[in-house]
């Protein structure tokens, strides 16, 4: 009788177990094909990414938190207009935090007054502007240090006619006396003098109220020559006739307190108007080189006091010169 008889066979299927491999940047586990060993390889790789978002974390708060040393902006992954380098502490750090690229419109930054100093070349896409003032003017120190200042916080003129001059210094030179002229004098700590017209003329305009007195005659100092000082023409006009009262005659005459008719004998103020009437007197006289000498003017009347006078007016013009 024939038996079938079973004989195992033993089938033995080969399968190639693949190498893990690794990720390029943080070598996590890449189980092979036939890895059997997957739970180990998944576990290391939770603690490589743990390990990693914990040194990334610290690192961001580190950057942040850093207010001493500037970062470079273009390590910054950030849209313009999020404000970025706020926290560096002057313009040099701040310039080199947007890695000389400015934009006020869109850094969020505004440059405050103080000791700033810029080294070494920067490239600015607008202009940087400093506070208005205007009119204004930038300012050195001498130091490097730039500030805006007003143009009247600088200027040393007050007054109606002032100049500016240097001395060692910029300065300030005063308005002269009206008929004054702009004379260089280097004895002068600018060098500049204001001084008289050499000849000039001078005008004095006296009205019957100017001899008001009872009494005949009434003087009255037009100026004083200074020592040194010459004169040598005098014109008497008047513009509106001398009268009032009985008064028959009125004259003007011009000299020295002890002369009172050396520079113009008197001349009649009583008679009209006109454009041909008037006194004119010509000589040279220098009257004294050491001190100051009284010009004055005398109204003399007849037959009546000078304050009974109602109306009248008279110029007196004077020449003088200066003797180089």
């Amino acid at each position: 009788m024939n038996r079938l008889i079973w004989i195992p066979l033993l089938i033995v299927a080969t399968v190639a177990i693949g190498a893990t491999t690794f990720t390029t940047n943080y070598q996590f586990n890449k189980p092979g094909d036939g890895d059997s060993n997957y739970g180990e390889l998944i576990r290391d790789n939770w603690d490589k990414v743990d390990t990693q978002l914990k040194v990334t974390a610290d690192s961001i708060t580190d950057h942040l938190a850093d207010t001493t040393d500037a970062h470079d902006a273009s390590a910054i992954s950030a849209v313009p207009g999020a404000f970025l380098c706020t926290t560096v502490d002057d313009v040099q750090e701040y310039l080199d935090c947007l890695d000389g690229t400015f934009d006020p419109a869109t850094s969020g930054v505004v440059l405050i007054a103080g000791a700033q100093t810029i080294t070494g070349t920067k490239t600015f896409d607008v202009t940087p502007r400093f506070p208005n003032s205007a009119p204004g003017i930038l300012e050195t120190d001498g130091a490097g240090i730039i500030s805006n200042r007003t143009f009247s916080e600088i200027d040393p003129l007050t007054t109606k006619g002032d100049l500016t001059v240097y001395d060692t210094a910029t300065t300030r030179l005063a308005v002269g006396s009206d008929g004054q002229v702009l004379e260089a004098d280097s004895g002068e700590a600018p060098g500049l003098k204001w001084g008289d017209k050499n000849p000039r003329w001078r005008k004095f305009t006296y009205s019957y109220s100017d001899f008001s007195t009872a009494a005949t005659s009434s003087a009255v100092t037009a100026f004083s020559l200074q020592a040194g000082e010459g004169i040598d023409a005098v014109v008497v006009k008047h513009t509106t006739a001398f009268s009032g009262g009985t008064i028959s005659a009125y004259t003007i005459e011009v000299g020295q307190s002890g002369d009172t008719n050396e520079y113009a004998q008197a001349f009649n103020v009583f008679q009209a108007v006109g454009g041909t009437v008037a006194m004119h007197s010509s000589f040279l006289d220098v009257p004294d080189f050491g001190t100051t000498t009284d010009v004055v003017v005398t109204a003399r009347s007849t037959g009546d006091n000078l304050d009974q006078a109602a109306a009248g007016d008279v110029n007196v013009y004077v020449r003088t010169f200066v003797l180089p």
